[in-house]
């Protein structure tokens, strides 16, 4: 089973604290002006620069830091899970674009278009991502010519059921797993892998 650090892509500081612990590090990207792939969990209030997460207002001078910039401070063996945020295959391409030739890459998005840039691509993974109930109906039902290494879901989501219809697709990894039986129950079941806020979940290597 692979360990993924939740967002810690997302800071040069987490990244760092990050690495020697996981197999896998997450980071939010977007695209911002001028085609700038930038790096953030926070959306962009409309007609606004204010970032906001959940129920409250980032401050107003809240740094948001370009992919290249966590790029530069990750080790180059980094195994990096870009989260595609967005509707644009223009982010795919700039994405593809900023990283160049480093690989292992794994690229995630819940709208499948996304991925099709880095479909058969060398070193590159592709994964759908669903976080409620009709995304995942979407993963199911929503036709798609586009074949995909994987589905990533809540763990709300991942019934017996729902993992064995999606294991005939490829790998399953799921997000929000906060306790260690839960864990070993999802190896058991057959899960590639759990993306994880506390680390102190993660097994000594």
């Amino acid at each position: 089973m692979e360990f993924i650090a939740h967002r810690a892509g997302n800071s040069t500081d987490a990244l760092r604290a990050a690495e020697p612990v996981v197999d896998i590090i997450e980071v939010d990207v977007h695209l911002g002006e001028g085609n700038r792939v930038e790096v953030r969990h926070a959306k962009k209030l409309w007609l606004t620069a204010r970032l906001w997460e959940k129920w409250h207002l980032e401050p107003s001078d809240s740094k948001i830091p370009a992919l290249l910039e966590i790029l530069d401070a990750a080790d180059p063996a980094t195994h990096l899970w870009l989260d595609l945020k967005g509707f644009t295959p223009r982010l795919s391409r700039r994405v593809l674009e900023v990283m160049g030739e480093r690989r292992p890459l794994t690229i995630s998005t819940k709208p499948w278009w996304l991925l099709r840039a880095f479909s058969g691509a060398p070193g590159i993974r592709t994964i759908r991502s669903a976080g409620n109930r009709f995304e995942l109906a979407l993963v199911f039902w929503l036709p798609s010519r586009l074949t995909t290494d994987g589905t990533v879901l809540h763990h709300r989501l991942l019934t017996d059921r729902v993992l064995k219809r999606l294991l005939k697709r490829g790998a399953v990894y799921t997000w929000a797993v906060d306790d260690s039986d839960s864990i070993e129950r999802l190896r058991r079941g057959g899960v590639a892998g759990v993306i994880l806020d506390d680390l102190a979940l993660v097994p000594p290597r």
